[in-house]
């Protein structure tokens, strides 16, 4: 019987934001026999340096960044759709066995097979050191709750483009699961021209 991994491309938004969510959830298990489940038996990665192939050494990665990679949480976000393709962007905190803690921030492109399958994951991603006390993703280890926090801020820019200082302290606000919300945001800052808003994912 031939493995299916709904949903199936090619993809819509609504397909593709499950897919994603899909994903995220199971990495944030960290049960890498399970996570590899969703990949061809023949899958190619590229994660960050590293060349992978097959589901065994998917199974044989995942399990040596997760001893590395401690109090891993993860938040995925689609970025970009098309047929069988998809383009992630994402961020994760974690923490080494000496206790120093990371966000990660990176970005993925997928390309499935007919049944669902990832045969193809190209991943680019860059450690950002922070002190615990900055931490944002606090939900106990496993599924992100859909009402999550999301943090944001207002960059803001004068005339010529260039950026505007102080900075504003990251907001927060809660996004019900299936819903949206408007922004608003206002400078405290004569000659603010325009302004850029940044989620912290």
């Amino acid at each position: 019987m031939t493995e299916q991994r709904p949903p199936l491309p090619p993809f819509t938004r609504d397909s593709a934001i499950q897919k994603v969510r899909a994903a995220e959830d199971g990495w944030n298990s960290r049960d890498a026999e399970k996570v590899a489940l969703a990949y061809t038996v023949d899958s190619e990665w590229r994660n960050r340096s590293e060349f992978v192939h097959g589901r065994r050494e998917i199974v044989e990665f995942l399990q040596r960044k997760w001893r590395k990679e401690q109090q891993y949480r993860l938040i995925k976000e689609l970025w970009a759709w098309q047929e069988n393709r998809i383009a992630v962007r994402f961020a994760y905190e974690w923490c080494d066995d000496s206790g120093n803690w990371f966000r990660s921030y990176g970005n993925e492109n997928w390309e499935f097979d007919k049944h669902g399958l990832m045969q193809t994951r190209y991943a680019c991603i860059n450690d950002l050191p922070i002190a615990e006390s900055e931490r944002l993703f606090h939900w106990p280890q496993g599924r992100r709750p859909d009402d999550h926090p999301v943090h944001y801020r207002f960059f803001w820019y004068d005339a010529r483009g260039l950026e505007m200082h102080p900075l504003e302290a990251p907001r927060t606000i809660v996004v019900p699961a299936r819903s949206s919300v408007t922004l608003y945001g206002s400078a405290n800052i004569l000659g603010a021209h325009k302004a850029r808003l940044y989620l912290y994912l």
